[in-house]
């Protein structure tokens, strides 16, 4: 019986925990937690320094 009231108990300060943070969001207007950005183009060819993209230089050879 113990072991099922600390479960519920830990239970529910997490959804306490979860709508503490929901209230938040909806205090900001709704906002995602995490900024949105747009990825970057990935580049073409190499740049300038001939290091190809998402690699080294170093390691091509």
């Amino acid at each position: 019986m113990d072991e099922q009231v600390i479960l519920l108990t830990s239970i529910r300060d997490i959804l306490t925990r979860i709508e503490r943070v929901l209230e938040k969001i909806e205090a900001n207007g709704g906002a995602a937690a995490a900024p949105q950005t747009a990825a970057a183009p990935a580049p073409s060819a190499p740049a300038a320094g001939g290091t190809p993209a998402g690699g080294s230089k170093w390691r091509s050879r």
